[in-house]
């Protein structure tokens, strides 16, 4: 007969607190390093420190720095949370399942018709 261990849980009570602290610091850095971001050249073409051409290449290194805050959504077309979540939620499985599709393209991965 074998001894069978019993499972340790995921997180102990002290590193699921470690692990709430921790990202709640980081997700407080990221939108503070955001905001100043977008903040530092919005600001500077609105004073007319920088050219269109200027903030628009701004512009897009700002998304493809950060990309969009939320993905799939714009927060203020809702009242509450929830449609929020879900549309995070599908945005974030169209991204995987784009993400599979190119690797199975890179790796010369060729689609299987299903015979009926």
């Amino acid at each position: 007969m074998s001894k069978e261990k019993t499972p340790e849980p995921f997180f102990s009570v002290d590193e699921m607190r470690s692990w709430l602290a921790e990202e709640v610091g980081n997700v407080l850095k990221e939108c503070d390093l955001r905001v100043r971001d977008a903040t530092d050249f919005a600001t500077a073409y609105i004073a007319g420190k920088m050219t269109a051409e200027q903030a628009e290449k701004r512009l897009t290194r700002y998304e493809e720095r950060w990309g969009g805050a939320l993905s799939g959504v714009f927060a203020s077309s809702y009242r509450n949370d929830e449609p929020i979540i879900k549309a995070i939620d599908r945005a974030d499985r169209d991204i995987e399942k784009a993400r599979n599709y190119t690797e199975r393209v890179s790796k010369g991965a060729r689609s299987r018709r299903v015979r009926e």
